[in-house]
């Protein structure tokens, strides 16, 4: 399981949105500064569609301070095409100490 060390949940949104991930894998996004608490995780195992190339992958932010900058940040850099009709925004929910999880529809290239 690749960890990824952040220094920022700036950092650590653009990580999770900006690309460059690969299938099958899950990741896990800790502090540069404290490698043993995982802030969040992205799941990227999930099969890819025959048809349309897509795949749902799974971001959740654990509790921590920076869960809801996180979460927010992974929020409004997505395109509507990626989120999920049924997906929970962030804004109402309190981050820092319940968490939060979102699928991400994501095309694949080959």
């Amino acid at each position: 399981m690749p960890v990824m060390r952040v220094t920022s949940p700036a950092v650590l949104a653009r990580r999770v949105t900006e690309g460059g991930l690969s299938t099958d894998t899950v990741y896990e996004f800790v502090h540069a500064d404290d490698p043993h608490t995982v802030i969040a995780e992205l799941d990227t195992t999930a099969p890819i569609g025959p048809v349309s190339g897509k795949a749902v992958w799974v971001f959740d932010v654990n509790p921590h301070p920076w869960a809801q900058s996180v979460a927010e940040a992974v929020w409004e850099s997505l395109d509507w095409s990626e989120v999920p009709d049924d997906a929970e925004e962030p804004y109402d929910r309190d981050c820092v100490e319940k968490g939060w999880s979102c699928r991400i529809l994501v095309r694949v290239g080959w």
